[in-house]
């Protein structure tokens, strides 16, 4: 009896199938979970994508009408800067990018304080859940302009 249990141990050839077995399903296990991370880290890779998108399209409207209050253009300038000179942009109404919208809210005189106006600029878009489409986000900037 001695003799045999030497030569099972000593006796290293190979793994049994129970040892096989067992070592796929740890790796299937391990697999399975790497794969529910992936998912769950891409949708926050676009979540991302999307906010940073939001907020560079808010700093490019809200260039646009800096260049509009400085310009000497006739028309233009920061006298005739208002909320209607920069109409609200639909889903779609901006090109290249028909999943966001923006607005501009044009201030004068923001809290009694003479030659300055407020410019808020909002970006809306719809973020993708993991279920379908979310409730819709916004990404907001502000500026103070002075004459």
């Amino acid at each position: 009896m001695r003799a045999l249990l030497k030569r099972v141990f000593r006796d290293q050839r190979g793994l049994s199938l129970n040892e096989t077995l067992i070592a796929v399903a740890l790796v299937d296990i391990a697999i399975a979970g790497l794969m529910s991370t992936m998912s769950f880290a891409g949708a926050n890779i676009d979540s991302g994508r999307r906010a940073t998108t939001a907020l560079v399209l808010a700093e490019q409207r809200a260039e646009q009408v800096k260049a509009f209050s400085v310009s000497r253009q006739p028309a233009q300038g920061f006298p005739n800067l208002t909320s209607t000179t920069f109409s609200d942009e639909t889903y779609g109404g901006i090109s290249g990018y028909a999943e966001y919208r923006r607005t501009v809210t044009v201030t004068d005189s923001p809290g009694g304080v003479a030659n300055t106006k407020l410019i808020e600029v909002k970006v809306f878009y719809t973020p993708v859940a993991n279920n379908g489409p979310a409730a819709e986000t916004s990404t907001y900037i502000s500026t103070l302009l002075t004459r």
